[in-house]
């Protein structure tokens, strides 16, 4: 299901999303929103094997279009001119291959491919575009956040706990400055017992576009694994079964300053 909430939290409307292949319930794993308000949804197979696509629905939910893509594609993103963006591994032969993002218009027509050659047998789990098409990708398995450029990719911050460093990155966002924000994630370790200890993570870590960084949402959020940032200038994160909204429009830094609030999501 996807669910449509306003800038406050109440709640607007859901939508059913099932798998074209056999009428199940799909599994959603992504969702995307254009200028006009149309909704592009990663929707995964309801079985094994089946077929990964692109549903798009109007802003009332009807079904306007669909397309397949890649299986082993992760995540999807809006880009510049209402160009959608999916990262994946490219699948090559019986084993994944490097890491490929992947281009459309808005009506599914294939743009162009940008490959990554030197991100081999990774799975990106977020993805993000600015606003000149630059591309941001957060990769769990090595722990970083790169910038992605003519087939090149750039360590925008690495493993660690420090400053531009996570733990496990989660969610990616752009805002119109062109600030990106990063989820990060803790890692948590579970002994017969003992229960669960998590250290590191619980944090969005802001890289400015004028080179600075600070973090928001230390002590509020716990698993900030996924992020999108409105045209009014509110960041929304959702953390588990939670959905936090910080205003990162009221200071010069953007987030460093500015009101924060948290609503549940849940089944309608």
């Amino acid at each position: 299901m996807v669910q449509k909430f306003s800038s406050d939290g109440a709640f607007v409307a859901g939508f059913l999303v099932n798998d074209l292949d056999n009428g199940r319930p799909a599994n959603v794993s992504g969702v995307a929103v254009d200028p006009t308000g149309r909704i592009y949804v990663l929707a995964g197979p309801s079985v094994a094997g089946g077929n990964v696509r692109i549903l798009v629905l109007s802003s009332d939910g009807a079904a306007l279009n669909d397309w397949i893509v890649d299986r082993r594609t992760s995540s999807i993103a809006m880009g510049p001119n209402a160009q959608l963006f999916t990262v994946g591994s490219h699948y090559i032969s019986s084993i994944d291959g490097p890491l490929r993002v992947t281009v459309y218009d808005h009506s599914g027509v294939l743009q162009r491919y940008i490959d990554v050659p030197s991100i081999n047998q990774q799975w990106p789990n977020s993805l993000a575009v600015d606003a000149s098409g630059r591309v941001y990708v957060s990769i769990r398995d090595l722990r970083g956040v790169y910038s992605i450029s003519g087939g090149g990719a750039t360590l925008v911050g690495g493993p660690g706990r420090g400053d531009r460093q996570f733990t496990f990155p989660g969610g990616l966002a752009v805002d119109a400055a062109g600030n990106l924000y990063a989820g990060d994630l803790p890692e948590c370790t579970t002994l017969p017992g003992h229960g669960t200890t998590c250290v590191g993570g619980q944090r969005i870590g802001v890289f400015e576009t004028a080179g600075g960084y600070h973090q928001l949402g230390s002590g509020l959020v716990y698993s900030p694994v996924g992020l999108a940032v409105s045209t009014q200038g509110f960041l929304f994160v959702v953390d588990g079964c939670k959905v936090h909204r910080f205003h990162v429009a009221a200071s010069p830094s953007p987030g460093r300053a500015g009101s924060s609030s948290t609503f549940r999501r849940g089944s309608r």
